[in-house]
This record gives C-alpha cells, structure tokens and sequence, in this order.
C-alpha cells in the first residue's frame, strides 16, 4: 500500500495477490484481514484505488458492486469478495465497461492437456463508488509481451482536483498604538488631514469628471478612517 498525499484529499493505492482457490479457508481469511487493516488507515472521502489477483470469479451476475460485464459464472471466493467490498463501499471496474470477452478475460491456463483455451477473470481494479465516473476505462491487454500466464490489465483513471482558495486575511487595526501620544498627534495634526487637503488641491486642478469623482471618494473614505480613530481615542 502507498499513500499519495495529494489536496484536497489522499489517494490510496493497495496492491493485493489473494490465496488461490485451493488454499484454505483460513487464508482467505487472513487476506481479507489484512485487506481490512490497510482499509482501517484510510478515511471515507479520500481516494482508495485496490488492484490485483484476487483470485476469484466474480462471473457475470449482477451486484451492487459489479456492472453488466462480467466474465463466465461466480464462485465462492467471488461471493466473498462483493461482500466484502459491497460493506466497504467500492466498486469493480473491470466490469463496467462493455469489452469483447478477450479484454475481459485476465488469466489463461498455461498449458492445457485437451488444447482448450480456458480464459478466466480474477484481477480487478476497484475504486470508491463515489469517484465511479473518474474511472474512463478497464481493460486487458492481451498481446502485451509479458512472461506470466496474466493478461495485462490497465485503467484509464481521470481525477480532478480542485484548487483551494486561500483565505483572505482580514487587516485588523493597531488600536493599542492609540494609547501612544506620538499616534494620536500623528492622526490630530498630520496624517489623514494633510491628505485630505492634498486631495482637495488635486481635485481643483483636475479637469476630468472621472478623476474629480475618484478624489472626493478617497476625501470621504480618509475622513472616515479618521473620525473612527479620533472616536476611539475619546
């Protein structure tokens, strides 16, 4: 298992190879145990990708947790693993996608006696039910040049995230700096009212309506800012 720290959220990627289906019972067990670990350290709203050979066929029958394309009949260990999956929310994407049954199929036999081709499907790629249109594609590749009896499963996985806005930080005023004698003489006699009497001079040299209306707004607003201060230091 990698956690990709991502924003807004986490993406979780868990690889898994399950036991056959002649092992016992007792490792399947323990394999969906230890799926249920890895699972415990992930949140609800993050992004949880599981991948693999699970080892069982969840056939063409339809659940909460497979489309309409499956591939051949459901066994027990299928039975298991839509249980599980169905309790965790996720879904499988491999049969979701109307494929020809060669892009369904994801393990063949390697060597079979009577020379018949048996093409099962026993890898998945599932992912949350809630990033379901994210997925794009599943399929196999079946020519890919790859020394294992498994066809080469890939997906097409198209996530979005989107941009944070930073908050924007409020200015807050000094008004502890009003309690000094040098502030309160630098807003009486200086500051704002010097302004105030520059902006006046400009606004009777201007000769355009635009800026005339520009001055006496700045005239308002720094007379404000100075009857605020002159109120607070009473």
């Amino acid at each position: 298992m990698i956690q990709l720290e991502r924003k807004p959220t986490t993406v979780n990627i868990i690889q898994v190879y399950a036991s056959t289906a002649d092992s016992l019972e007792e490792e399947a067990e323990k394999f969906y145990d230890d799926l249920e670990n890895a699972l415990s350290i992930t949140k609800s709203f993050e992004i949880t990708i599981i991948m693999g050979d699970f080892n069982a066929k969840v056939g063409e029958e339809i659940s909460p947790v497979t489309g309409n394309y499956g591939l051949g009949s459901r066994n027990n260990r299928g039975e298991k693993l839509i249980e599980f999956y169905q309790h965790k929310d996720l879904i499988i994407g491999n049969t979701f996608f109307k494929q020809p049954k060669r892009r369904l199929c994801t393990w063949k036999a390697p060597d079979d006696p009577e020379n018949v081709v048996i093409c099962i499907q026993i890898d998945y790629f599932l992912v949350n039910r809630r990033f379901r249109n994210a997925l794009k594609s599943t399929k196999t590749y079946p020519g890919a040049d790859a020394n294992t009896d498994h066809i080469l499963l890939i997906t097409t996985i198209n996530l979005k995230f989107k941009r944070i806005a930073k908050p924007i930080k409020k200015q807050r005023l000094n008004l502890m700096a009003l309690r000094r004698e040098k502030t309160r003489i630098k807003l009486r006699g200086g500051g704002i009212e010097n302004k105030i009497k520059t902006l006046s001079k400009d606004l009777n040299d201007s000769g355009s309506m635009d800026q005339d209306w520009e001055l006496v707004k700045q005239m308002l607003l720094s007379k404000r800012k100075l009857e605020k201060y002159l109120d607070l230091m009473k």
